[in-house]
């Protein structure tokens, strides 16, 4: 009766102890996208109860070759007839390697759009794939994509439940007791604006009273008096609506360009040309929020001018995000 017993508390102490590493087993991932889009660094970590862990490889994995940070730096490497894998003394440990995607897992389409999925190649064993582990599940898994300051995410979905977070180019998916993760991320270069293109657009609607011109910042453009708005008031003309409709649709197309839109006022000692120059810049931008743009990519400043630049108008400047410095 009391080795029965000694054996019933010996495997209710196993499975509690079990229970208790599903519970603590975290995996994180962190990929640092390179300029090419092709190579990426990978930092990951494991944090477990288990009291030792194993990390399963291909067997022709060079290992002192591949991984540039491995912690804890006392581990051992075991090797089967199917596969090599590192061993830790621990249920914690964190590996860094340069990796690059697979023609099946990266690919870009003549929009000169990537599209990333992972692999669903059956692995550990035959039974999962994707993110995954022979553990249970992992209580949290987090995946993170990093990309250079000269490309954007397009959009990001996952097969399993979670939560993404977007903060500028970081990209992060939270997975709550999941395994077997196939997420799906397609992003782009940044699209900058041209003075080609820009004209292209805005000649659509009618050239005439405009003058679009480029500089280090991007292009300008110089819009003639009375172009976008009727004489005296804050309305805005048909020309100007199209105009409007047109620069939502470029900076939509280009999500890190910006818009500075400057004011011009004659008479600079009467206060009520200052007041409707200002009314006129905060129209353009309701405007413009009113067709999905975030006014925080948007600037308006009113300036005064001579009475011989009377017929100067609204000058709008689409500023480029800056090129990443190599």
């Amino acid at each position: 009766m009391i080795v029965k017993r000694v054996a019933l508390l010996t495997l209710v102490c196993l499975c509690t102890t079990l229970v208790d590493a599903y519970a603590q087993f975290v995996r994180e991932d962190i990929l640092y996208i390179k300029p090419n889009a092709q190579d990426y660094l990978l930092y990951t970590t494991t944090r477990s109860n288990f009291g030792a862990f194993s990390k399963i490889l291909p067997k022709s994995t060079n290992i002192a070759k591949k991984y540039l940070y491995i912690n804890p730096e006392k581990y051992s490497i075991g090797e089967t007839s199917r596969y090599k894998k590192i061993m830790f003394p621990t249920g914690n440990f964190a590996l860094m390697s340069e990796e690059r995607f697979t023609d099946k897992e990266l690919k870009v389409n003549k929009e000169g759009i990537f599209t990333f999925r992972f692999d669903s190649i059956p692995r550990l064993g035959g039974r999962h794939y994707g993110l995954s582990t022979t553990v249970r599940y992992y209580k949290q898994l987090t995946y993170v994509w990093v990309l250079p300051e000269d490309y954007e995410f397009v959009d990001y979905s996952c097969n399993k439940p979670g939560q993404w977070v977007k903060k500028g180019n970081t990209l992060a998916y939270f997975g709550y007791k999941v395994n077997d993760v196939l997420p799906k991320i397609r992003f782009r270069p940044v699209l900058q604006v041209t003075l080609e293109n820009v004209k292209s657009l805005l000649y659509e609607v009618n050239s005439k009273g405009m003058a679009v011109t480029s500089n280090s910042k991007g292009v300008q453009i110089n819009c003639r008096r009375g172009v976008l708005f009727t004489k005296g008031t804050t309305a805005i003309s048909s020309l100007g609506q199209n105009i409007l409709v047109r620069l939502a649709k470029t900076l939509k197309s280009s999500v890190k360009v910006r818009l500075a839109i400057a004011v011009p006022v004659r008479n600079g000692i009467d206060a009520g040309r200052w007041m409707l120059a200002s009314a006129r810049g905060r129209t353009m931008v309701e405007q413009l929020i009113n067709r999905g743009i975030d006014p925080a990519r948007i600037e308006v400043n009113t300036f005064g001018v001579k009475t011989s630049q009377a017929k100067k108008g609204i000058e709008i400047q689409l500023i480029n995000a800056p090129k990443r410095k190599q």
